[in-house]
C-alpha cells in the first residue's frame, strides 16, 4: 500500500514564531528572564553571557562601554537586561512577540533602556548601515533555512572593525537518528545539509509539528564561516561548548561552537578575486 507523503509546504517563519511563543509561556530554558543577582552582577561589570548552553563568553570579546549592541534573535529577558545593565545601548531584534515581551518588561523592572524590534533575522532592512558597533547573536541561526543571508545582513548593519558574536550547533550532531541520540545510542541517519522538513519522515516530523517545536536547520561549517567571511568579517576567536544538563552527546563531542569575527575595515577582506 502506498501512502501519501504529509504535507511539508511550511511557512517556517510563522510556525517558528509560534512556537516560541509556545515556549515562552511554557518557560522554556531559554524564555525565563533572569533576576536580581544577574543583573546586579553585570552592573558591577561581571558580565556572565552565554552563545551556547554552558560557557561563558570570553569578556575580551565584548566592545567598549557604550557601544551600541543589537541582540539579535536574543529574545527572553536574558542577554538584553544583563548587556543593558553592563552599559550597552541595546536593541533587541527577535521573531518571537512574547521573547520581545520578556526584555521589554524585564528592562522596566530594572529601570533599563531597550530598543525593541520585531522581525525576521533574515530580513534587516529596519536598521541602518553600519549602525551597530557589535552584535550578539546566541544559537538562533539553526532555525532558518540560509545563514550565509543572516550573515549578510549582520555584515551590512556592523561598522567597521564591528564584533560579531554568534554560538550554533556543529553540523555533526544533526547527523545522528535525533530519537536514538536522545538514549545515547548514536547511529548515522541523515545528510548534510540538515533539514527537519526534507530529512525527516512523516512520523518524525509530525512528532515535531505537534509538540510545536520549531523547524531546525543544521548548516555546514563552510556555511556558517565562509558565510561570515563572504559577509566581510573575519574570524578572531572560537570556542565549543556541550549541551550540558546530562545530554549524553557530551561524553562524546562538544556539540556547540561560538565564534568572535570583526567586520573587515577594508574591502580586501571577505572575498577572492579571481
Amino acid at each position: 500500500m502506498i501512502t501519501e507523503r504529509m504535507d511539508r509546504n511550511i511557512d517556517f517563519l510563522t510556525h517558528n514564531r509560534q512556537a516560541w511563543n509556545s515556549l515562552s509561556q511554557k518557560g522554556n530554558r531559554w524564555t525565563v528572564p533572569f533576576g536580581d543577582d544577574a543583573v546586579s552582577k553585570a552592573r558591577s561589570g561581571n558580565l556572565e553571557l552565554v552563545l551556547t548552553p554552558c560557557r561563558h563568553v570570553p569578556i575580551h570579546w565584548y566592545p567598549s562601554k557604550g557601544s551600541r549592541i543589537l541582540a539579535l534573535a536574543s529574545g527572553g529577558g536574558q542577554q538584553v537586561p544583563l548587556l543593558a545593565a553592563a552599559g550597552y545601548h541595546v536593541v533587541s531584534f527577535d521573531n518571537s512577540e512574547m521573547q520581545l515581551e520578556a526584555d521589554k518588561n524585564t528592562c522596566t523592572k530594572f529601570g533599563l533602556d531597550v530598543e525593541c524590534v520585531h522581525g525576521d533575522m533574515n530580513d534587516l532592512s529596519a536598521l541602518g548601515d553600519s549602525s551597530f558597533d557589535a552584535v550578539f547573536n546566541p544559537c538562533s541561526t539553526g532555525f532558518v533555512p540560509n545563514v550565509a543571508q543572516v550573515y549578510g545582513q549582520v555584515g551590512r548593519v556592523l561598522k567597521p572593525g564591528g564584533i560579531f558574536m554568534t554560538g550554533f550547533v556543529k553540523p555533526i550532531y544533526y547527523l545522528f537518528d535525533i530519537f536514538k541520540a536522545e538514549k545515547g545510542d548514536f547511529r548515522l541517519k541523515y545528510s548534510q545539509p540538515y533539514s527537519d522538513l526534507e530529512s525527516l519522515d512523516d512520523v518524525e516530523l509530525k512528532h515535531f509539528l505537534d509538540a510545536n517545536e520549531p523547524l531546525v536547520y543544521g548548516h555546514s561549517l563552510t556555511a556558517h564561516i565562509k558565510g561570515q567571511l563572504d559577509a566581510g568579517m573575519f574570524l578572531v576567536d572560537m570556542f565549543e561548548d556541550i549541551w550540558g544538563e546530562g545530554n549524553p552527546v557530551d561524553r562524546y563531542f562538544p556539540a556547540f561552537m561560538a565564534t568572535c569575527s570583526r567586520k573587515s575595515t577594508s574591502n580586501s577582506i571577505g572575498s577572492f578575486h579571481r
